[in-house]
């Protein structure tokens, strides 16, 4: 393409990103979801190869969210929670040399996992199934995690699954067959989101997700 051409096609997508995200109103939504989130800073401990990754997501789920693309922050944040869980888990193998629990993988059931490569197939569930046994996160953070897993699946497959009213709260229901699970949260902390029950949705991902990462990161 010449140059002049380029030049034209540069400044027309400028014009372009300039209007869609230079808006006094998006900005402002954006400032209202970032002052809400009311979020403190999260020690990575020493730094490595594997926490400096997950370092340079954090900000793009924020921005994510801050702009109010929702998939995009819900999705991030289900992705950083299994790379978590999987760098933990690596260090526990380095540390103990073997990693001990039942869980099934493919029809076999496997009780101990000793080889970097036997880590890498290990699925989410898989993972999951290992801070329930070794009860590595609280029950409240334990249930933040799996809900933040079905979300993230649930928002890739077919939809965000989105917050209601119910009661005085905000409930967020999800449905597996016959089984219903629920998580709420109070009305105060939901706050100005209340007007859109999918960034409610994205703010409790972000916001658990956070969660997660301090408790896992404490002390690494």
């Amino acid at each position: 393409m010449p140059t002049e051409n380029i030049e034209k096609s540069y400044e027309k997508s400028y014009q372009t990103l300039k209007a869609r995200y230079s808006s006094e109103e998006l900005l402002r939504q954006a400032a209202r979801r970032r002052c809400h989130l009311n979020y403190q800073r999260i020690s990575f401990g020493r730094l490595n190869g594997q926490k400096n990754y997950l370092r340079t997501l954090l900000p793009q789920a924020h921005a994510a969210y801050y702009l109010g693309s929702f998939h995009a922050c819900i999705s991030l944040c289900g992705s950083m929670l299994e790379a978590l869980l999987q760098m933990f888990l690596r260090g526990e193998l380095k540390r103990e040399g073997i990693i001990s629990f039942g869980f099934y993988y493919q029809g076999s059931k496997i009780e101990k996992v000793t080889t970097q490569e036997e880590l890498e197939k290990m699925s989410f569930n898989d993972m999951i199934n290992f801070c329930k046994q070794k009860k590595i996160l609280s029950e409240e953070l334990f249930r933040d995690l799996c809900f933040i897993k079905d979300i993230r699946n649930r928002t890739l497959h077919e939809r965000i699954p989105r917050f209601r009213e119910t009661e005085g709260r905000f409930v967020l229901t999800l449905r597996k067959g016959n089984y219903i699970s629920r998580v709420s949260l109070e009305t105060q902390e939901v706050g100005e989101l209340r007007e859109n029950g999918y960034q409610i949705t994205a703010y409790y991902c972000l916001s658990r997700m956070r969660r997660i990462f301090a408790r896992l990161l404490a002390g690494s």
